[in-house]
Formats: structure tokens, C-alpha cells, sequence
């Protein structure tokens, strides 16, 4: 099968043509060398340009371009997604098959006026996907976290708890590259214990159990490169010795399973609990992080060079299985 710009080239010359009109060039060279077809330009709004990409999936016409920001100025703004710079100008009850670049590019500035000028209406917030996606700053070692509604929801009664979870480790071929796939099982604060609902105990399976220590805060956490920005945004927030606090928590780490094998196990575990603007504008939910912290020592201060692991937390419960899968 041809890819698109080949088989509907007709369609191809009229989208290049429209685009060129508009001051938009296509990326030759990423055509021939990565089959993927790209077009930059520069719009003005408000009296500054902005450097976009509007970018054709494979599925063209059936899934629509998407448009990337080259001004990372915009990169912590909310409908982009974080070190990428992908706008989200899609909504779900909208059919986005057979827009066009210009579509998008006339979306593009609109959504970048109405960032400008913080004027998205509560009616385009809806399912609007925010950008708290951390995760994609753990660059080699990926991590899922299923995180069950009845473990973090309740409220605390105190600012800083310990948490266990349950994680499977996947690597590829090369053992490079490795996947860890988690189960939220317990938060433990000021004597009460938060647990996961018995039937997701089949999640617990080929499984090996970790602990660390989670804290509390009033905002989501910023976007940071590494785990050092984090610790100190935490301490910020008025806690203290945080990096120490997780390495006494996680008494994973004086398994010698994992001390005679460390570099494809979890360090110190360092846990977030937060509120976070979701769906809808003034909708807050809450939230936990979780982030693998590298380069751990344990008691006799022997060095064990951990892999930096952010997790993407995933909550699973009747309500949001519903919404996701209504039949």
C-alpha cells in the first residue's frame, strides 16, 4: 500500500498548494529520509511570530495534521503537550476526519490567541486533555502506574504518608530500555491506612514489592528536567529532607536481590499526592506521582546507580472506566 501523499496525490498537491499560500514550506528532506510529511512556517498574532509545524499522520485524510509550537515559551502552557510542544486543538464530539491543513492552522491561531489572552471558555475545557504527562521526561526508563480510586482519594491527616506498590519490570532485547509496570497498593498516614480493592489483587501477580515516601501538596507539581528540581520545589513547599526520607522508607533497598542487581531496579521512591485542574475548568482531582529517584545509597553508604524512573499514574475505578467505555 502507498502512503498517502502518493495513492491521493491529487489531494497532496492542493494541501502544499493551500499551505504554500500561507507562507507554509514543505520539509523535503524529512520526506525523503523519513517518509513523513511536515510543512513550517511562521504566523503572527498579536504582533509576534510563532514558528509551527503542521505535520500529516499516516491515516490522512481519515486522521487529521497536527500542529507543533516551536516557541517553548508555549511549552507549559495548558492544551500542549510538555517537551514536544504539540498543540491539542481536538475536541472528542467533534468529526476530525478530512480537515485540512488550513483547518488546523486556522486553529492554531486561534489557540494561540486565546492562550495569550487565557480566554478558553469552561465549554472548550471539556475533555481537554491537560498536560500533566511527566512521565515523558524519563527519557530511557518508562514507567505505568495503576493507581485504584479507593487508595488516594480519602482524605489525608497528615502532610506526608509512606505508599507500597507492586511492579513488574519489561526490557526490550537489548536490555536498554526498560518498562515498569506498577500497582498502587497501599498509603499509609498518621496511623490510617488507604488499600487497594481485593479484586485488582490479580494486578499483584509476577510482581515484586516496593515502598517510599509520599507528601502532600496544594498545586501540581511543575514540569522539571530532573529529579533535583523536584526534590527542591518539594522542599519549597515546606518539607524537608526529602531525598533522605524516601531513601528510609524504601526498604526495598536492602534486598540483596536488588543490591547485588541494581541497575535494572527501582531506587528510593519518592511519591506526590496533588490537586489538578482535569476535564473541565474548576474541575480538581486528585493525583499521585510517583518517581524512581537515581543514583540511591543505603545504610553503608554504598553508592547503587539506580535508572531515573517517572511513573504516569493511571486511576482506575467505576467512574472512570464508565466515562472511558460508556457500553
Amino acid at each position: 500500500m502507498e502512503p498517502w501523499y502518493i495513492e491521493l496525490k491529487d489531494r497532496f498537491d492542493w494541501e502544499r498548494e493551500a499551505l504554500n499560500n500561507q507562507g507554509f514550506s514543505l520539509q523535503s528532506d524529512i520526506l525523503e529520509n523519513q517518509k513523513r510529511v511536515v510543512f513550517t512556517g511562521v504566523v503572527n498574532v498579536n504582533n509576534k511570530d510563532y514558528k509551527l509545524d503542521i505535520e500529516y499522520p499516516e491515516g490522512f485524510p481519515y486522521f487529521p495534521p497536527e500542529c507543533f509550537c516551536q516557541d517553548k515559551d508555549f511549552w507549559n502552557k495548558k492544551h500542549i503537550l510538555p517537551n514536544a510542544g504539540k498543540l491539542c486543538l481536538y475536541v472528542d464530539w467533534e468529526d476530525n476526519r478530512n480537515k485540512t491543513g488550513i483547518d488546523i492552522l486556522e486553529r492554531a491561531k486561534v489557540w494561540i490567541e486565546k492562550t495569550l489572552t487565557d480566554s478558553f471558555s469552561p465549554s472548550e475545557e471539556i475533555d481537554g486533555p491537560e498536560p500533566k504527562q511527566y512521565s515523558l521526561f524519563s527519557v530511557k526508563h518508562k514507567g505505568v502506574l495503576i493507581a485504584p480510586e479507593s487508595v488516594y482519594q480519602p482524605d489525608w491527616k497528615g502532610k506526608e504518608g509512606n505508599f507500597t506498590i507492586n511492579i513488574q519490570k519489561l526490557s526490550d532485547e537489548s536490555n536498554e530500555r526498560f518498562l515498569f509496570k506498577g500497582l498502587l497498593t497501599r498509603i499509609h498516614c498518621n496511623r490510617t491506612d488507604l488499600l487497594n480493592e481485593r479484586e485488582l489483587d490479580l494486578l499483584k501477580q509476577n510482581t515484586r514489592e516496593y515502598s517510599g515516601k509520599c507528601f502532600e501538596v496544594d498545586t501540581a507539581p511543575p514540569y522539571f528536567e530532573d529529579q533535583n528540581e523536584l526534590v527542591e520545589w518539594l522542599e519549597q513547599q515546606g518539607h524537608k529532607n526529602v531525598k533522605v526520607k524516601c531513601e528510609q522508607a524504601s526498604v526495598h533497598l536492602k534486598d540483596k536481590v536488588i543490591r547485588n542487581n541494581p541497575n535494572v531496579e527501582i531506587g528510593a521512591l519518592l511519591g506526590i499526592k496533588y490537586n489538578d485542574e482535569v476535564e473541565q475548568k474548576g474541575n480538581y482531582e486528585n493525583r499521585f506521582l510517583v518517581v524512581g529517584l537515581k543514583s540511591s545509597k543505603v545504610a553503608n553508604k554504598r553508592p547503587l546507580h539506580f535508572p531515573y524512573v517517572v511513573f504516569k499514574s493511571e486511576e482506575i475505578s467505576q467512574n472512570k472506566l464508565f466515562k472511558r467505555s460508556p457500553s
